[in-house]
């Protein structure tokens, strides 16, 4: 199988057999329709073990342990925290969309198509570069927090969000 690595805040995902995974970032629909809609989306989906993984990427985040210096911090951490949350649930849409033939789903892998849809689990996962560990453990709790209706209605399993070390030793970013 076709093997496929890209580079995505200075980190290095994959490799992952390309009929294993939707950049759905990079991808016809999202940028030829919906990105000028205000749709955010997160950098790709991976099928993974009757997993269906939506990946977001970042090299940091905002130090929410400094929200309550000003209004200006604040509002960039709840802005960060809140664009996260769209790209999630607008990717899962997206996704869902493209499967149930909304939004045209020509573009992904025929192993995304072929799987049973109700017997995937979803995960979301966000991937920060350089983070301390507090943060991390910080940002998880809001998303779960933040997320709790999409993860009702969609059934999401799990929401993680885990440093580069932690998605090495995951197998989802190389060197």
């Amino acid at each position: 199988m076709d093997k496929i690595i890209i580079n995505e805040s200075d980190m290095n995902f994959g490799p992952y057999n390309k009929d294993d995974f939707f950049q759905i970032e990079k991808s016809n629909v999202y940028m030829k329709k919906l990105a000028k809609n205000r749709v955010d989306v997160t950098e790709f989906i991976l099928l993974c073990d009757k997993k269906l993984l939506f990946v977001e990427a970042k090299k940091t985040t905002p130090n929410f342990a400094n929200c309550s210096e000003s209004q200006e911090k604040l509002k960039k951490y709840q802005d960060y925290v809140y664009s996260i949350r769209d790209k999630f649930v607008h990717s899962v849409s997206t996704y869902m969309s493209m499967r149930l033939g909304r939004t045209d789903g020509s573009e992904l892998p025929e192993r995304m198509i072929q799987n049973d849809i109700k017997s995937l689990r979803i995960v979301l996962v966000l991937v920060v570069k350089n983070s301390y560990p507090s943060s991390l453990i910080h940002y998880k709790e809001k998303l779960d927090s933040i997320l709790k209706p999409e993860k009702s209605i969609w059934r999401i399993n799990d929401v993680l969000v885990i440093s580069e070390t932690m998605a090495k030793k995951k197998g989802l970013v190389v060197e």
